[in-house]
């Protein structure tokens, strides 16, 4: 039994793609009889909100803390406060490079405290490049150089390796752990939270049956990759009105109308972020990821475990993921062009839609959250002896 404190700098409410891998994370390792708290800053927008007094979100614990908004002040606010709870810990585990990553390196080799930290992004999304881009000289050059100090460094893909060993970090710190999943219980019954059929839930969102459904799944921000999805449906919906796109993650209601009547797209709905993502999924035909930068991305895992075949970008971790041809279709960035033709291939083929759609789902297999788990136990218990 550990106490493994998880360092993040958003959490729950707040949820991205590194947020939900901790979170998984986290309710797997409190299987294992584990003592999981999170520690993450107390956001602005949460100061006057009932929400910041949230103190555990299913079964796990978490702690909020003010942080200073300027960088270097915000390390010395980590500093002492991980300074003040250092018997309450065994285990440092940091969710991106962040300003906890020196002082909790420092207090790591001081008292012999095993610090892991694991980089979430690659390419033009790196936390490399981010600290660079953000951070002032020359703090950003020791934190860059600092790195190699971790008692190990996960990399969730291969791009995120290459990058680490470029910077000079020895392939011996490096530990190769990729995202997790959690993969359906394909044993469905009345009281599971997947019971609904692709035509219930057809019916549900207003899709007739016979459509053929590409769902994209994300914010708008523009490494996404958005307005290349929205080219390439506009492609489509000049010659196939069997085709409808769903655009999920929330946007602003007027910006929705201007993309649709500017381009003047019916087969394009826009629905926002919903809880009960898995309805989305259960309901498509094909995933659409064309993002110009990536780590390891949660939708693209999610989408295999249910068995949707994925169009995605050759960046960061899609290569590990998809292959070609296999249980999707690889395709360059900012290419409306590929994902139309990519779309029209399944489309008009049935039969290697329902291939895909197998091999989506045994490739899943790999990812499941279970396996991930014990591979963090093994290097957790690893790092303390």
């Amino acid at each position: 039994r550990m106490n493994i404190w998880m360092l993040i700098p958003d959490y729950f409410p707040i949820v991205g793609g590194a947020e939900k891998q901790c979170h998984i994370l986290s309710k797997e390792l409190l299987k294992h009889n584990h003592n999981i708290n999170i520690i993450t800053r107390l956001p602005n927008k949460l100061l006057h909100s009932n929400k910041r007094n949230i103190l555990e979100h299913e079964g796990i614990k978490i702690t909020r803390i003010r942080i200073h908004k300027i960088f270097e002040f915000a390390i010395l606010s980590w500093f002492f406060y991980l300074l003040k709870n250092i018997n309450n810990y065994q285990i440092l585990h940091l969710h991106t490079l962040h300003e906890s990553f020196l002082p909790a390196l420092i207090l790591s080799l001081i008292f012999k405290k095993p610090l892991l930290l694991k980089l979430t992004g690659s390419g033009s999304s790196s936390d490399l490049k981010i600290i660079m881009q953000f951070v002032r000289n020359p703090l950003k050059l020791i934190i860059l150089k600092s790195i190699k100090y971790s008692s190990s460094v996960i990399c969730i893909t291969k791009s995120i390796q290459k990058e680490l060993l470029n910077i000079g970090v020895p392939n011996s710190k490096l530990t190769y752990i990729p995202n997790g999943v959690v993969i359906p219980d394909i044993k469905f019954n009345k009281h599971d939270a997947y019971v609904h059929s692709k035509e219930s839930l057809r019916h549900k969102y207003n899709i007739p049956l016979d459509k053929f459904v590409v769902i994209r799944i994300g914010n708008y921000h523009d490494v996404k990759g958005v307005k290349y999805f929205i080219q390439a449906i506009k492609k489509l919906s000049n010659y196939n009105n069997q085709i409808t796109a769903l655009s999920v993650g929330d946007i602003n209601t007027s910006k929705q109308l201007n993309i649709t009547k500017i381009l003047n797209i019916d087969n394009l709905k826009f629905i926002p972020f919903i809880s009960n993502i898995h309805e989305i999924y259960q309901l498509a035909d094909l995933l659409v990821v064309p993002s110009l930068g990536e780590g390891l991305s949660n939708v693209i895992l999610e989408s295999l475990s249910f068995g949707v075949p994925v169009i995605a970008t050759t960046v960061g971790g899609n290569n590990d993921v998809i292959t070609n041809g296999y249980n999707g279709y690889l395709i360059p960035p900012r290419d409306s062009f590929s994902i139309c033709n990519s779309i029209l291939k399944l489309y008009h083929n049935k039969e290697l839609l329902n291939k895909m759609s197998t091999n989506a789902l045994k490739s899943s297999l790999k990812y499941n959250i279970k396996l991930i788990t014990s591979q963090y136990n093994d290097l957790y218990y690893n790092l303390l002896k």
